[in-house]
């Protein structure tokens, strides 16, 4: 795994542990927390720029993915079986 992928990985899961604690886990106040805590992510200074570097690019597109999963387990508005 690249350097770029592992760090916005460990980012990734700081957001969750902190979204679990305020909102539970896999409830979807946790999911929308954690689309919302990514899409602001994205809009930070990390990725200001357009990335130019391939793994810059790919963690970019990864943590994209990342939050496109949450908003879409946000809008079914129900909780996974335990």
């Amino acid at each position: 795994m690249s350097a770029e992928l592992t760090a916005e990985r460990n980012v990734v899961r700081r957001l969750e542990a902190q979204m679990a604690e305020r909102h539970g886990a896999d409830t979807p106040a946790y999911w929308r927390a954690m689309a919302d805590c990514l899409h602001d992510y994205l809009r930070g200074p990390r990725f200001a720029v357009a990335p130019r570097e391939p793994g810059a690019r790919r963690a970019h597109a990864w943590v994209l993915r990342v939050a496109a999963a949450y908003q879409s387990l946000s809008s079914t508005g129900t909780r996974l079986p335990a």
